[in-house]
């Protein structure tokens, strides 16, 4: 131990605290944090004294009641009011300041949050005038806050509102003062609305052709009762006031329908839909997926007649025909067809409409080419391929998804592996196309090569393993290069070898496979020896701060070399866990380093060990010394309590040192220089300290050790931030901000990090800004400065006006059809201006002069619904610009809009379109329709039922009677059709209550209205309004929900948890007790949430600070209001209000007189008159051995039996509950009669002389005996015995006080001088394998003494057992026996009190029954003694439980009394049984006995049958269902099925155990998409036997690829297990609504199969399964397993013709864009003047060259055409095309 090194800190521990002394006057002297606030006011006092020394104490009164003794303590004001402040200290010496300031403190008036309505309920809409009867405070207020509970809000003092829906709303008041202070209030369930119905309807029908039209019309309404009223309005000058009602329409038309309900409180609700119902004629249309085709070719032809849901007979015109809606067929010979469409209605409503030449067929080319060698693993690599086609124009080759040559053959180069795609399309003179595709692979084989170890000592073993897959190239050979001159040549996976030697080999692999590929792996081996590494630690005793040495003995240059070497210092007993250090350095030979361990020692007190470990090669040695050191206490230690530096102005550092006696800190500051303490705390402030270095010394005086601890604290500087701006402020305004900082002087330079906004939007982190202002304008520029070292925040801003000229101006226009002539007016002189113009398409006008300029509006290329923008801008002298903006639109057809409504569900996919022309009579324009799925209609109002949702472009063009034509489009997004439900919040957390939240709503419901809104806040309050506000009155976190409803009567909802964040403490407490008797114990529990600091004024002047719970004993009694404050680490407070008032009661008096001495004579106790309390309660407890009694009353009375010296406690019960007790022993004298014989044998016959036994604490003055009848004043008498039997005795005396005691008793009895008789044994049982029992009949001798008890020992003798004096007890329990190996006998005989005996060897002897039991095959083997004592045995019952705690025992089976043994068959697996038997007498006393025990286990052996394994099938592409029959037949019950599962149908493992009643599993655990799995199952019964594995199944493996001509190509593998056949496979297509279609069949070997038959175009992919079917019954498939699902890898294709010949020679007819693949597409066609003249989204619908009905000139347009292909190639052609005629 360095004892010299602690001696000089020491003298330096005193030498500084010398100098510390000082003699100046002591001053007292005091500030705070604060002198006035708001009640309750927390005040932070700081102690300023000074000329203080050490030892100094601290007496604070604060004027509120309330004292402390902490040098700087916290108080907290509750009152309003002033308070005197007084400080006195005192030094060690005794000497004394004070320091009081009267009115320091002032605790300001809160204001009292008060309101009231004008009403309180009512229907809705219901106004509420309310106000504000707030109670001042000490301030005028300052600020109110209203929250009407219905999501509206207002800052009005005495508001107005109006509530619009029923429900019961809290409202809320909050105010603040001048002053600050606040208070609010919330009237729960204030305002309560009447029920207001929600009103929604139905129809049977909506539509039909011709009137009349019955409809049946459905009350959906929510929130209606009983008694409401209903009127219906039908749009048709009829009503109805039925619930449910039928009408009928006697005339055509679009009818709106309105629904009005009354509640018997007079409140009214509505709803009403225009254009609900339509009745009209019906015009038959129909579209095609396509109209040119090559044969054969499937069309999809889809009848778009409005209304829906018509009866549809199509004609195809080459003598086919359908029924349908949509109906798929096969034009299989070439030519044009007409098609014709019938829909029918009813009887009386028909149409039917033909379309001549809709569908024209022409031949399609096969692509055909030869190819070499598509797989090798040798790179560059040469493919060859040569077109074969025939009957062909066109040949282009595809390699990497392009186009690569045109040629009859090609030549195809790869120089890099991979898997690629090589095709060939082909096109003949029809433009006719097909695709062949072949897959080209090319992948060098790359090893896996393994070893479980890489490095060891000599005589290393190590398994290598090969892991490479070959499955594509086979091996041909392998060479395993060892590295030690051995070679192996296998073709084996694995090989293990033995490196004998030390060293570093290479291994290396050598493999080549069949197809010549030849690839190599190498691993490097290190190989060392033991190093046998030593050392020694000199020193075994430290302290901490000490050098702690481990030398090393061992050589690092060898031999063997240590080329690495590791020490471990450690505390546990596991080596290098626990408290470890490690120190590690290679060693080269030529690099000198020391090899021993050092360390400054810091570490727990304790003994430590030390580990050196060394290596050569990899080959690690270790040596390891247990308790090697061991070090003293203490270990100083510091802990900093929570600061934060950029606002904290102080930091508190404490001592938590460990085994130190004493401690102190020296000090170094950089403002206050340096110092010390011996305090646990140390607190440094920064502006009294500034930057300061602690050192914590720490002593302990059993060890002499010193320790030490340094740490520091850094106050950051504090910084301003100044923003400045250059730049002209003229718009279009170019602006350069830049700041400055200017840092205080506690610090250096400081890097930091600045982030701009210009109107709340971030700008980026710059060191200057600049910003474009377009217009002129207010704008607020914000700077966010972050001190990088210190994360510190300051913030500045600057408000920006861009100025720029006024200009003024109006226009007028004719409102008709573009090209729409207009008149340019402005007032403005240009010569004010520097320039002045018009900007009206493109173009700029000139203003030369005030006035009107006239011009024309072309709006080229644009729907006359579009606006366009006319604009005049005017410059100023300065460059700075004003503009003022006019929109100009179209009247007339330019301003109608497209309505539409979804009919039926909200998930339907049907709609009712409306064109309306608003202020416009409609009847004189015409409409016509594209809804973007191939349909069209003339209606103004149409019906269209979707087949699937999507994205369709709803078109509406209208025609005026002078030909004006607009053409309106409404995107028509089905999912985005949906009601869509969310919202956001301007503030959403604050630091303290309360909380004002803005919530703006951002629901939507495309081409509608949300027609109702409801939000739930979370604080139980609710609303209505589309964008609503709420107060948050406490902090908590709020969940937000809100629900809507469109008005098609869709609903939705949103919901977010803890949405609003009110942070601040929150919480309760409460106290265990509020009432007592002094000292009363109160424990003070808190629940709370984000709460830092706690403060408790607990009411009796203490005040505890930073605990959620106190313990606190009131010692004087009192009336106390404790009151809890509690804050967070932002500073938010919140005061708890006073939640009840403790009352501590002082104790009642107890005290008592009492009047007696004699034991078993009445004693009187009186209690003494208590002088607090009148009405007490008294208890009296007599206590004595034989227990407590209990009497109540101010006197009692009581005798004590045979009790001396008894306590007698009285306890008082005040009318409060206090209690209190006094107990005395009291010296009672005792009399106690009792007598005996002097003889032990009393004999008929002889004198019998009686013992006096009496017990007197006092002179016995009295005596008297009575011996039948004859009185006797002896002490002790003598009688003469003359008969058999008990003598009546008594014996009166009486003591010197009087006190009497009398005893009468036979106790002594005459015994007959003959031999008494025997007495009858009855049984002996065996209890337990150690007790046995003996019964026997009741002695009937008058002289009876006593019972003895004998039994039979190993020789034959009877030894005694017990004697009996009892002659009650008639059985005897005899322990400590062998029953499990030996059987035992029992005697009896009986003593009279004369002293004689009866007969023992008359008496039979009775003997227990001894059980044995062995196991055999399935069966136990039990046998036993017979009874011994009865004349005969009737039967021996056998009773049998399993040897187990909790299993009941039950008899099994019952022989005759000649019977020893029985077989028991009955066993139940291996079981282990206990068995016992019961033998019963036959006649005599029909008793039974009890055997011992024995156990035995069946020797257990059974095979249960097998189940089968029912199938394995593939589930939604993601997991694998297995299905298992039961076990039948089986003699145990089956307890549980085994699922195992293979990857290769060999190796199983355990899947899943299931219980006896479930046959099916799904295995989530798979990857179904990359291989098969196998399944197998057993049973296990409840003996745990197991069955054999029946069967398994094998899942199937579907792989989709692309033929060579570009159709889908699958392959499967088998499905395998089933013990039947496999009736047929099936491959079905996945249609867009996730269903499948069956589109072929095969018999059980078929596993390939290329798809010939679904569409290339317009499909959103080309996804298949197999589905297997088990052996028919009746013709019908009876189990099915399903494959995975697979999608072909397709590569679509379009091609975009240049030119085409409309001229009606069925040749080249039609623009068409030929393509495969294809899923979206959208194609508009252009005149060089940009009017857009075609436009279609169905591939097969093909522009014919006409525009409005006439042909189109010879001439070139502009095509564009947007597509999307299933493999999610998106293309956009931008193209020219000639129209030759």
């Amino acid at each position: 131990m360095s004892f010299p090194k602690t001696i000089g800190l020491l003298l330096l521990f005193f030498a500084l605290l010398g100098n510390q002394i000082s003699y100046a006057q002591l001053t007292s002297n005091f500030s705070s944090d604060v002198t006035e606030g708001c009640s309750p006011l927390t005040v932070q006092f700081q102690d300023n004294s000074s000329n203080t020394t050490a030892g100094l104490r601290y007496l604070w009164s604060f004027g509120n009641g309330n004292v402390s003794t902490k040098q700087n303590p916290q108080a907290i004001f509750y009152q309003p009011g002033k308070y005197e402040i007084s400080l006195e200290i005192t030094d060690s010496s005794g000497k004394k300041h004070q320091k009081v300031v009267k009115e320091y403190i002032t605790v300001f008036k809160n204001p009292i949050a008060r309101l009231s309505g004008s009403q309180k309920s009512g229907c809705a809409p219901l106004p509420v005038s309310y106000t504000n009867n707030s109670q001042l405070g000490d301030a005028p207020l300052s600020f109110t806050q209203w929250d009407f509970g219905d999501g509206n809000t207002t800052t009005s003092d005495n508001p107005t509102h109006t509530y619009l829906t029923d429900g019961k709303f809290n409202v809320s008041l909050h105010v603040i003062d001048e002053n600050g202070c606040e208070d609010e209030i919330s009237e729960n369930n204030l305002i309560s609305i009447k029920r207001l119905p929600i009103v929604e309807f139905s129809s049977s029908r909506q539509t039909n052709c011709v009137a009349p039209f019955e409809v049946n019309f459905k009350d959906e309404s929510r929130k209606t009762r009983d008694k409401d009223t209903y009127l219906w309005d039908f749009g048709d000058g009829n009503t109805s006031t039925d619930e449910n009602p039928t009408h009928t329409y006697t005339k055509e038309g679009n009818f709106r329908v309105k629904l009005t309900i009354t509640t018997p409180e007079g409140c009214k609700a509505f709803k009403s839909l225009a254009s609900y119902i339509f009745i009209g004629d019906l015009k038959p249309t129909f579209t095609a997926d396509q109209t040119e085709i090559c044969a054969p070719t499937k069309v999809i032809l889809t009848n778009t007649t409005s209304p829906a849901g018509l009866v549809s007979r199509w004609e195809f015109g080459d003598g086919g025909f359908a029924n349908g809606n949509t109906v798929e067929y096969e034009f299989k010979s070439t030519g044009q067809f007409d098609v014709k469409l019938i829909v029918t209605q009813s009887d009386e409503c028909k149409a039917e409409e033909t379309k001549p030449g809709f569908i024209t067929v022409i031949d399609k080319p096969v692509a055909e080419f030869t190819h070499s060698d598509t797989v090798s693993c040798q790179v560059p690599f040469t493919l060859i391929a040569t077109n074969t086609s025939k009957n062909i124009t066109t040949t282009k080759w595809y390699s990497k998804g392009s186009e690569v040559a045109q040629t009859l053959t090609h030549a195809e180069f790869y120089n890099a592996a991979g898997t690629y795609v090589f095709s060939l399309e082909v096109e003949n003179s029809f433009g006719c196309k097909d695709e062949k595709e072949i897959t080209v692979r090319l992948e060098p084989l790359e090893l896996s090569l393994s070893a479980d170890t890489l490095e060891g000592c000599k005589e290393l073993t190590v398994d290598f393993r090969d892991a490479t897959d070959y499955t594509e190239d086979a091996v041909k050979s392998k060479s395993w290069d060892m590295g030690d001159g051995t070679t192996y040549n296998s073709l084996d996976s694995a090989l293990t070898h033995v490196y004998k030697d030390t060293g570093e080999y290479v291994m290396t692999l050598t493999v080549t496979t069949g197809k010549g590929c030849v690839s190599n792996a190498s691993l490097t081996i290190k190989v060392g020896q033991k190093t046998n590494p030593t050392f020694i630690v000199p020193q075994d005793s430290f302290c901490n701060q000490d050098v702690f040495l481990a030398a090393s003995t061992v050589s690092l240059t060898g031999p063997p070399e240590i080329d690495k070497l590791t020490w471990h210092v450690y505390s546990d007993e596991a080596p290098f866990k626990g408290d470890s250090l490690k120190k590690e350095a290679p060693f080269d030979g030529d690099h000198e380093f020391d090899e021993n361990y050092r360390d400054t020692l810091k570490k727990e007190t304790g003994w430590y060990n030390v580990a050196y470990v060394t290596e050569n090669n990899g080959c690690a040695d270790t040596s390891i010394l247990n308790d090697a050191f061991f070090v003293h206490d203490p270990i100083a230690l510091i802990e900093i309590e929570s600061f934060d530096p950029c606002t904290d102005e102080n930091v508190s550092f404490v001592d938590i040192s460990e085994g130190a006696d004493s401690i102190i800190w020296f000090i170094t500051t950089s403002k206050g220089g340096s110092f010390t303490s011996e305090q646990n705390r140390v607190t440094i402030n920064k502006e009294k300290h500034g930057d300061s270095h602690l050192m914590l010394y720490a002593y302990n005086f059993e060890s002499g050790c010193v320790d030490f601890v340094e740490d520091s604290v850094s106050f950051p500087p504090g910084f301003d931030v100044e923003v400045s701006e250059s730049g002209d402020r003229c718009a279009p305004a170019n602006l350069n901000f830049s700041y400055t900082i200017t840092e205080d002087s506690t610090g250096g330079a400081q890097e930091y990090q600045a982030t701009w906004s210009v109107d709340n939007a971030i700008q980026g982190e710059t060191t200057s800004l600049f910003s474009q202002f377009e217009n002129p304008g207010e704008y607020t520029v914000l700077l966010t400065v972050v001190q990088q070292l210190t994360g510190c925040i300051d913030t500045a801003s600057i408000n920006v006006e861009i100025t720029g000229p006024a200009v003024e101006a109006e226009i007028n226009y004719d409102k008709s059809c573009p090209p729409i002539a207009l008149d340019l007016t402005t007032n403005m002189d240009p010569s004010d201006y520097d320039s002045l113009y018009w900007e009206l398409e493109d173009r700029i006008i000139m203003v030369t002069f005030a006035g009107t300029i006239s011009d024309t509006l072309f709006m080229p290329g644009q729907d006359s619904a579009s606006e366009s923008i006319v604009r005049l801008v005017g410059i100023d002298s300065n460059g700075c610009r004003g503009t003022k903006s006019f929109p100009v639109v179209s009247e007339g057809p330019s301003s109608a809009f497209i309505k539409l409504r979804r009919l039926g569900s909200c998930e339907g996919l049907n709609y009712i379109f409306n064109g309306e022309i608003p202020g416009l009579n409609e009847e004189d324009y015409t409409f016509s329709w594209d809804l973007g799925n191939g349909k069209t209609s003339q209606s103004r109002i149409i019906n269209v039922t979707y087949e699937k949702e999507g994205v369709y472009d709803v078109k509406l063009t209208i025609a005026e009677k002078n030909g004006c034509t607009s053409t309106f489009t409404k995107v028509l997004d089905i999912e985005k059709e949906k009601l869509f439900t969310d919202f956001e919040a301007d503030s959403i957390e604050t630091a303290c209550p309360p909380l004002f939240v803005s919530f703006k709503n951002k629901s939507s419901a495309p081409n509608r209205l949300i027609a109702s809104y409801f939000w739930d806040f979370g604080d139980g309050s609710t609303s209505i309004e589309g964008n609503p506000s709420k107060l948050y009155l406490k902090a908590g976190k709020f969940t937000v929900k809100l629900y809507t409803i469109d008005e098609w009567g869709c609903e939705d909802s949103v919901i977010y948890d803890d949405f609003v964040v009110v942070n601040g403490p929150e919480g309760n407490y409460d106290f265990d007790e509020k009432e007592g008797c002094a000292p009363l114990t109160v424990n003070f529990t808190s629940t709370t949430q984000r709460t830092e600091y706690y403060e408790w004024d607990i009411g009796d002047g203490t005040v505890i600070e930073n605990t959620s719970s106190y313990i606190h004993v009131y010692n004087d009694p009192g009336r106390y209001i404790p009151l809890l404050i509690l804050s967070d680490t932002l500073g938010c407070s919140y005061t708890i209000p006073p939640i009840d008032t403790i009352y501590v009661y002082p104790y009642p008096q107890s005290d008592y007189t009492y009047d007696g001495t004699c034991v078993n004579y009445p004693i009187r106790f009186s209690a003494l008159d208590d002088e607090v309390y009148l009405d007490n309660t008294y208890i009296w407890e007599m206590i004595t051995s034989n227990g407590i009694d209990t009497l109540y009353g101010e006197d009692i009375e009581y005798t004590f039996y045979d009790i001396e010296n008894p306590e007698v406690r009285l306890t008082t019960i005040s009318s409060k509950g206090c209690i209190s007790a006094t107990a005395k022993t009291l010296d009672l004298y005792k009399l106690k009669v009792n007598f005996a014989s002097k003889s032990l044998e009393n004999c008929v016959g002889t004198t019998i002389t009686l013992e006096n036994l009496t017990i007197s604490d006092t002179t016995i003055i009295n005596t008297k005996w009575i011996i039948e009848g004859e009185e006797f004043y002896d002490l002790e008498p003598s009688f003469f015995a003359s008969k058999v039997g008990p003598v009546n005795i008594t014996l009166i005396q009486e003591n010197i006080l009087g006190c009497i005691d009398t005893l009468s008793a036979q106790t002594v009895v005459i015994g007959d001088s003959t031999i008494p008789r025997d007495p009858e044994t009855l049984r002996v049982t065996v209890n337990d394998n150690q007790t046995i029992q003996v019964d026997y009949k009741m002695s009937t001798l008058l002289d009876f003494k006593s019972y003895i008890i004998y039994r039979e020992d190993n020789i034959g003798e009877f030894i005694q057992q017990a004697e009996i004096t009892d002659l009650d007890q008639t059985s005897f329990l005899s322990y400590g026996n062998n029953t499990l190996g030996q059987s035992y006998c029992y005697k009896l005989e009986v003593r009279n009190t004369c002293g004689l005996l009866s007969d023992t060897f008359t008496d039979f002897k009775h003997c227990t029954i001894e059980t044995k039991a062995q196991g055999d095959t399935n069966r136990n083997l039990v046998s036993w003694s017979r009874y011994i004592g009865w004349d005969s045995v009737e039967t021996y019952a056998i009773y049998r439980k399993e040897l187990d705690a909790t299993s009941v025992i039950q008899q099994i089976g019952k022989v005759t009394g000649g019977n020893y043994s029985y077989i028991d068959s009955t066993v139940y697996c291996n079981i282990e049984y206990s068995y016992i038997i019961e033998g019963e007498e036959f006649e005599g006393n029909n008793q039974l006995s009890w055997s011992d025990t024995a156990n035995a286990q069946p020797v257990w052996y059974y095979t249960p049958p097998p189940n089968k394994l029912v199938r394995a099938t593939v589930e939604d592409d993601l997991e694998i269902l297995i299905e298992w029959d039961s076990v039948s037949n089986s003699q145990i019950p089956i307890a549980k099925y085994v699922l195992e599962k293979s990857l290769n149908g060999r190796d199983y493992t355990k899947l899943i155990e299931t219980e006896d009643d479930i046959f099916e599993f799904i295995d989530a655990e798979v990857l179904v998409d990359d291989r098969s799995y196998y399944y197998q199952t057993y049973a296990v019964d409840e003996c745990n036997d197991t069955t054999e594995a029946w069967n398994y199944g094998k899942t199937i493996l579907l792989d989709a690829d692309t033929s060579a001509d570009q159709r889908p190509e699958l392959n499967w593998s088998h499905y395998e297990g089933w013990t039947e056949t496999i009736a047929y496979y099936a491959v079905e297509i996945k249609n867009e609504d996730n269903s499948f279609t069956e589109i072929a069949t095969f018999i059980d070997k078929g596993t390939n199969y290329r798809d010939l038959i679904t569409d290339l175009n317009q499909r959103p992919d080309y996804c298949y399964r197999i589905v297997a079917y088990k052996d028919l019954v009746q013709g019908e498939p009876q189990v099915v397993s399903v494959s995975n699902e697979d999608c072909s890898p397709v590569r679509s294709m379009i091609f975009y013709p240049n030119a085409f010949t409309p001229n009606n020679d069925g040749l080249n007819d039609y623009y068409v864009t030929p393509s495969q693949y294809i899923k979206d597409y959208h194609i508009m066609i252009f005149t060089r003047w940009g009017e857009q003249i075609f436009e279609s989204f169905d591939l097969s619908e093909n522009w014919d060259g006409t525009y409005r009905g006439e042909n189109s000139k010879m001439d070139a347009f502009a095509v564009i055409v947007v597509s999307t292909g299933v493999d999610g190639i998106r293309r956009v052609h931008h193209g020219t095309i000639t129209l030759v005629r």
